[in-house]
């Protein structure tokens, strides 16, 4: 069986909110269990950068290689898909580095504890407005689409703030 597929707007869409949802979350998380601990924005805006770059490489080329795999899997088989694994790896790393940004931008403008709340703000604002914007594909209600992607980033926000907190309860820092 010969099967041909490209890469299309709805794969851009997958690796775009993948790439997007997950530099928010692993960010933001990061920049809210140091805020808590107590550490300053040197350290914060230092690891929110480590983090948007080792993690966004690490996304993009896992992307590339699990399209990669998924391509000489179907070889195999014999079906022929085109998956274009650099397209892949290119948008899950560009969203994810500009997803990445958005909760460290409050942190270069004010001291850590004043700009946390900005950075959960615009991070929730980010959330629901690209989970609702993902409806001019799905067909979904935009307002259940924008509550889904906010619901499960805030889930690991608000356990990194728990990691913080308690962190920072132990004064090793």
């Amino acid at each position: 069986m010969v099967s041909h597929k490209r890469y299309d707007t709805g794969e851009s869409l997958r690796d775009f909110v993948y790439g997007f949802h997950d530099g928010m979350v692993t960010t933001l998380a990061a920049i809210v269990a140091i805020t808590v601990a107590g550490l300053d924005n040197k350290i914060i805006i230092l690891v929110g950068f480590a983090n948007m770059i080792a993690d966004g490489i690490s996304m993009s080329l896992g992307g590339y290689l699990a399209s990669k795999s998924q391509e000489e899997y179907d070889k195999k088989i014999h079906l022929r898909f085109y998956l274009h694994p650099e397209k892949i790896a290119l948008v899950t790393f560009l969203s994810f580095v500009f997803a990445a940004f958005i909760p460290m931008i409050p942190y270069f403008f004010l001291p850590a504890h004043s700009a946390l709340p900005y950075s959960i703000g615009v991070s929730v604002v980010s959330f629901f407005v690209v989970g609702s914007l993902r409806t001019f594909y799905t067909k979904k209600n935009w307002l259940v689409a924008g509550v889904e992607m906010l619901a499960v980033g805030l889930a690991a926000v608000i356990v990194a703030y728990i990691v913080g907190t308690y962190i920072s309860s132990l004064n090793v820092f």
